[in-house]
């Protein structure tokens, strides 16, 4: 009888450490140099965020840069033309401003429960537009969408993620994020 009980507290107190380590592991989407992050993605469109890399089976390895690419320049005005009588020339157009105030806005990790299939949002700052985004879910979890807020909705400031939670007993982390930034 006495071997029955350590063998169960044995079992207890591992299931315990293995749910404190996985959420954990989930808790964060780690940091690299240079802002690089890592993903992989499977035949259907799954994406996975990593901590490092190789990849599961089935899965293909990405990367992406939290910065993005340089925007280009404007290109230069026209000479203005000289004034008569004294006055100043004028002054010539000038190119586009561009994309400004780059940040990224996460949400805070929920879990979705077993078999749901759910939909968050994330909400750029008064002023900024969702120009970028994406979500992560947990082992059992499938995205289902990953894209801002249709225009024809007035709401190009709002980042949607959708996940599928396929396990029926076990609920999925999941976080979405948006880049958001002020377009000119």
């Amino acid at each position: 009888m006495a071997r029955r009980g350590s063998v169960l507290i044995g079992a207890v107190v591992g299931a315990l450490a293995t749910m404190l380590l996985g959420g954990i592991a989930w808790a964060a989407i780690p940091s690299t140099p240079g802002g690089v992050i890592q993903g992989c993605y499977d035949a259907g469109g799954n994406v996975k965020v990593v901590e490092a890399l190789p990849c599961p089976s089935k899965y293909t390895p990405f990367q992406w840069n939290q910065q993005g690419p340089a925007g280009t320049n404007g290109t230069n005005g026209t000479d203005g033309t000289n004034g008569t009588n004294g006055t100043n020339g004028q002054d010539g157009t000038h190119g586009q401003n561009g994309v400004s105030g780059y940040e990224v806005i996460e949400s805070t990790i929920i879990d979705f429960p077993p078999g749901a299939n759910s939909m968050r949002g994330v909400t750029c700052p008064l002023g900024k537009k969702a120009i970028g985004g994406g979500v992560s879910a947990g082992l059992n979890g499938v995205v289902t969408r990953s894209a801002p807020v249709p225009l024809a909705l007035g709401q190009p400031n709002i980042w949607t993620g959708g996940v599928k939670n396929t396990s029926a007993t076990e609920a999925t982390a999941t976080q979405v994020w948006a880049v958001c930034a002020i377009v000119d």
